[in-house]
């Protein structure tokens, strides 16, 4: 799949101004299709409804990594699986499984790609999954970087349990949903959820007290609510898809990546006796869409003779996009006429002696007609 080229237009500026003038430039910033440097993390249910969904995304992984590769700029992965909690004995191996964090330095998506390989479809036992518990964990084993754009891939078949009680988890507070949402929020994470219709009505959407019986003895009463993939997803500015079928979801998922809201935002640096000055700090929209801005530039009134120059980095998610999102501007001085000293004396005299001279003219123009007017009249008598 190719996507538009990306970047700032027009990328150059070369204007010259008088010292006190300015000039209104617009700009065009077409977003890339998918927000720069992303650390992107796929985390499946792969409980055993899952089987018909894992495949399309272990057939089709390569294909997504590729393609995210030629949309956007230093691209990482990662990957991981959640089961889910049992008492009073565990049934399943793990809860979550991080099988690949965001590596340090590119590997192209290997790692990631070698533990998707691995997923398989098994146990759950009950209605709802450990899916909150998993969006928690990952945070600290996934290894985000701290300047990059921060993406949750999450798929499956079932909502979670809620509260995932700090008896059942060994953690030192319960988990919910409204304790994962905030962590992700503060954690600058956008999640891109897919619903699948491989297991209970509304997948990740159902409602989570529905035969949730797994932690009943741990945690004591099921809650929550429906709807907490479309929450979480709507929370974190990412994206949510529901009722997808399994040989959709790695569509859906490569579609989650080329739409999700990305903020542009330009950021100046200005030679002295030059500023510039934006119709609004910063504007929201769709990967893969154009920003459009409005820039004006102003020569200060003192600005002595010579260039003066302005760089805009055009920036997405607070990320620098790569030189084709650099705008460079060049201001040359046109000094206006000075208005006193010799110079401005002779000027003014000229001026003045041409004034007298059309004077003249022109009651040389008068008497000349009068004297006409006369004698016609002399004539006339």
């Amino acid at each position: 799949m190719a996507y538009a080229a990306s970047g700032v237009s027009p990328s150059t500026v070369q204007r010259t101004l008088v010292p006190g003038g300015r000039v209104t430039i617009t700009k065009t910033v077409s977003t890339p299709a998918v927000a720069p440097r992303p650390d992107i993390y796929f985390l499946a249910d792969t409980t055993g409804s899952m089987g018909s969904v894992l495949n399309n995304v272990k057939t089709n992984a390569g294909q997504i990594v590729t393609t995210i590769n030629g949309a956007t700029n230093d691209p990482r992965y990662g990957a991981g699986d959640y089961k889910d909690f049992q008492s009073p004995a565990p049934l399943d191996p793990y809860a979550f499984n991080n099988g690949a964090s965001i590596p340090a330095t590119t590997d192209n998506g290997a790692a990631a790609l070698a533990a998707i390989a691995a997923w398989s479809a098994s146990g759950g036992v009950d209605t709802p999954e450990g899916n909150l518990f998993a969006l928690h964990a990952l945070l600290s084993a996934a290894n985000f970087r701290s300047a990059a754009t921060k993406i949750v891939v999450w798929f499956g078949d079932a909502p979670g349990h809620d509260p995932v009680c700090k008896q059942i988890s060994g953690q030192t507070a319960d988990i919910t949903e409204a304790s994962v949402t905030a962590e992700l929020v503060a954690a600058g994470v956008r999640v891109i959820a897919v619903s699948t219709t491989t297991g209970v009505l509304a997948g990740l959407n159902g409602d989570p007290k529905l035969g949730a019986v797994n932690y009943v003895t741990a945690c004591g009463v099921p809650g929550g609510t429906a709807g907490q993939a479309d929450r979480i997803a709507n929370a974190t500015g990412g994206k949510a898809f529901t009722d997808v079928p399994p040989d959709q979801v790695s569509n859906a998922i490569l579609n989650g990546l080329t739409n999700l809201p990305v903020t542009v935002t330009p950021v100046a640096t200005c030679d002295a006796g030059l500023s510039i000055s934006f119709d609004r700090a910063s504007l929201k929209v769709p990967s893969g869409t154009d920003a459009v801005f409005r820039e004006t530039l102003a020569l200060a009134t003192t600005a002595t003779a010579g260039d003066r120059k302005c760089t805009v980095d055009f920036r997405i998610n607070d990320q620098p996009a790569g030189p084709a999102f650099i705008e460079r501007i060049t201001i040359g001085n046109a000094p206006t006429l000075p208005i006193t000293g010799p110079s401005f004396g002779r000027f003014a005299g000229l001026v003045a002696l041409g004034i007298v001279l059309v004077l003249c003219g022109i009651a040389l123009i008068t008497l000349a007609r009068a004297g006409t007017a006369r004698r016609s009249a002399e004539s006339a008598g």
